[in-house]
C-alpha cells in the first residue's frame, strides 16, 4: 500500500472491520500486550517521526481526520468499547499520516500488514 487513498479504500471494505474485531474475545489482553515497553515505546517513537513531516497535499490532513471519526465509529459499533475504538482510530490516523506525508517505516508496514491480514497489532 503506498497512497492514502489506498488506505481509506481498504477500511471502507465492507468486511474490513468485522474481520479485524469480530473474532476477539479478549480485548483486555490484547490492549495489555500494547502497553508493554516495547509496543507502545515503538509506537510513540513512529508517530513522533511522522509529526516532523508535512503532508503532500493540502487535502491529506483533513482526509487523515475524516478516516480517524470514520474508524472510530465503525469499531465502536462493532465492540461497544471506547478504548478499542480509540486504539484503533489512533493506529489509522498514525497510518494515514505516514502514508499521506510518505514517510512510512518498517514498524509502521508491519503495522499496516497487520491490519490488512485481519490481524490487531498488539
Amino acid at each position: 500500500m503506498q497512497s492514502l487513498a489506498e488506505l481509506m479504500a481498504v477500511v471502507h471494505h465492507d468486511d474490513f472491520f468485522q474481520r479485524l474485531l469480530g473474532h476477539i474475545d479478549d480485548w483486555d489482553a490484547l490492549l495489555e500486550r500494547r502497553d508493554s515497553e516495547s509496543f507502545d515505546s515503538s509506537w510513540v517513537q513512529a508517530c513522533t517521526m511522522v509529526d516532523c513531516h508535512e503532508h503532500v497535499s493540502p487535502e491529506a490532513a483533513e482526509q487523515v481526520r475524516q478516516l480517524r471519526e470514520y474508524v472510530f465509529k465503525r469499531c465502536f459499533r462493532i465492540t461497544r468499547n471506547a478504548e478499542i475504538a480509540a486504539c484503533v482510530s489512533d493506529d489509522m490516523g498514525l497510518l494515514g499520516d505516514a502514508l499521506g506525508k510518505q514517510v512510512m517505516t518498517p514498524w509502521l508496514r508491519d503495522m499496516l500488514g497487520a491490519y490488512c491480514s485481519g490481524r490487531f497489532p498488539s
